[in-house]
């Protein structure tokens, strides 16, 4: 591709103007359309929902770029978009076999083959009653979002994990092109309006209800997270933990964008939901349980949903609020034979209700006793004070976790924030919860 041509398309995506490039792709001769031109081209006819001229496209330049993986992958979006799985499998199959040198083409056709296999909610589930019956009601349009919405308590701003993991800079223009030309769907007014004021975070306002059919008598599920548009951050779109890794990962449809993380992320997403309005589309808001193969339709629209989210805790699910006894009984600070010393005492701490949450979030992962305490507060001052970790020592046993320094002045004061650092864990379970999710799986956890 010439550098003239790359610049003049590089710049109509980012500003959005998809007629634009298709019009300029088109008065191109044919020998002059390489594999990026075509790459341009085809997400541009995506983005206008022209999913049958793309694979025209496609049929008709088969001759020139069958065999590679990029044109594999293109047809296979195709004839998925399209609805044709039989085909778009295997093109994608074929693709598979040649993108071994091409990573990133990899990664995007096996995303796409997780959604066609044989456990796909996306041809499972037909409209049905339960589908289509909103739990909510869409935004009137002319009004304006969020009118009145008391910003100040939804968020929940004390968590050190929010602010690493989930929390944006300000919101600009250009995360926006960014986000819309990386995954080919035009983010909806309301969403947008939402991330104006905070660019992703931990809610405290994170329970929501599912429309109840008779066999399900607790209609209330709760949400972990709300990503948002920082692609620096995990918990983004474009994030490591975003919607192409929860395809790719887990086996999630791709039906739209996942914007909601759940207690179970393995088997639980919130989704901006475009499948029955295409990618320009305004979307609904979905819950997705790839463990009961529900998708449900939450709201008609992303405003919805949010100013009906409670802080009402789910009867009989985990809370990450816990009432726990006063933190100060399981924590001591003590000097002793030239030692500042740290003890932790997880059997007096409700360890089996964490011990739960930890195997629920982690699908199975170990019980979180004096040595995998210890191994947890190492993880977390390493990420987050690691200026603390410096002649740090540590020793344990399953009943308690003991964290100590040679006593110095110096380290007196290390001991005392540790300590600190400790209590204010104790006193926010979600803290706890946050990072083992978001950590969890790098920690090497004792047996």
């Amino acid at each position: 591709m010439s550098d003239t041509i790359r610049k003049e398309l590089e710049k109509l995506a980012q500003n959005g103007e998809h007629a634009r490039i298709i019009a300029r792709v088109e008065r191109l001769a044919e020998q002059e359309i390489d594999l990026d031109i075509l790459e341009r081209y085809v997400r541009a006819l995506y983005r206008q929902d022209n999913f049958t001229g793309a694979l025209e496209v496609l049929m008709a330049l088969g001759a020139r770029f069958a065999g590679t993986a990029k044109w594999s992958l293109f047809l296979g979006q195709a004839y998925f978009n399209l609805g044709r799985v039989k085909e778009a499998q295997k093109a994608l199959l074929e693709g598979q076999k040649l993108a071994e040198s091409d990573p990133k083409t990899l990664e995007l056709i096996k995303g796409l083959l997780t959604s066609l296999g044989p456990n796909v909610l996306r041809d499972s589930l037909a409209p049905t009653p339960n589908r289509q019956r909103p739990a909510y009601y869409p935004h009137i349009k002319g009004a304006p979002y969020f009118e009145n919405f008391d910003w100040d308590s939804f968020w929940d701003s004390r968590l050190l994990v929010s602010l690493a993991e989930f929390d944006g800079d300000p919101l600009t223009e250009e995360m926006i092109v960014e986000t819309e030309n990386e995954l080919a769907f035009k983010l909806p007014e309301g969403y947008k309006a939402f991330l104006r004021r905070k660019n992703g975070g931990v809610p405290r306002y994170r329970t929501f209800h599912l429309p109840p059919p008779p066999e399900r008598e607790d209609s209330a599920r709760q949400l972990v997270g709300l990503l948002g548009l920082d692609s620096r951050r995990k918990y983004s779109l474009l994030g490591s933990r975003g919607s192409r890794f929860m395809y790719a990962k887990y086996g999630f449809p791709q039906i739209g964008l996942i914007i909601g993380h759940c207690l179970a992320p393995e088997t639980e997403a919130i989704y901006l939901d475009y499948s029955d309005r295409g990618a320009n589309g305004e979307p609904h808001v979905s819950y997705c349980n790839l463990a009961t193969q529900e998708l449900v339709w939450l709201a008609g629209d992303f405003e919805s949903f949010i100013i009906n989210l409670s802080q009402a805790e789910p009867q009989g699910q985990l809370s990450l609020d816990w009432e726990i006894e006063p933190y100060e009984d399981f924590v001591d600070l003590v000097e002793n034979a030239g030692k500042c010393v740290i003890f932790f005492h997880p059997r007096r701490w409700t360890p089996l209700r964490l011990s739960k949450l930890t195997r629920n979030s982690r699908g199975g992962g170990p019980e979180l006793d004096g040595h995998n305490w210890t191994l947890f507060f190492l993880s977390y001052l390493e990420k987050y004070a690691e200026d603390l970790t410096v002649d740090l020592k540590s020793d344990s046993t399953a009943a308690f976790c003991l964290l100590y320094y040679d006593l110095t002045p110096e380290n007196q004061v290390k001991a005392r924030r540790v300590y600190d650092m400790i209590q204010r864990l104790l006193r926010n379970p979600k803290e706890v919860f946050l990072f083992l999710r978001s950590d969890g799986q790098d920690i090497k956890w004792a047996k």
